[in-house]
């Protein structure tokens, strides 16, 4: 990979619907965060990211973040 290359992380048609969270650099702000289905693939060039197979999880760590996803 060259010097300016960007890193790419991909989650590609995972089995089980699969929530995500992308951090900034230093993991202390969200960037990004949904759900990607079986049917979905998601690329991201975040170089933190968390995945979650219950959405329980994935909205606990939100709200810990004062973010709401279903405003």
């Amino acid at each position: 990979m060259g010097k300016n290359a960007i890193s790419v992380i991909k989650l590609e048609k995972p089995s089980v619907n699969t929530w995500f969270i992308g951090w900034d650099d230093s993991k202390s702000r969200i960037e990004a965060y949904s759900l990607v289905s079986p049917a979905e693939s998601m690329f991201t060039a975040l170089k933190i990211v968390d995945y979650y197979t219950t959405e329980k999880s994935w909205l606990a760590i939100l709200t810990k973040n004062g973010i709401d996803p279903t405003v």
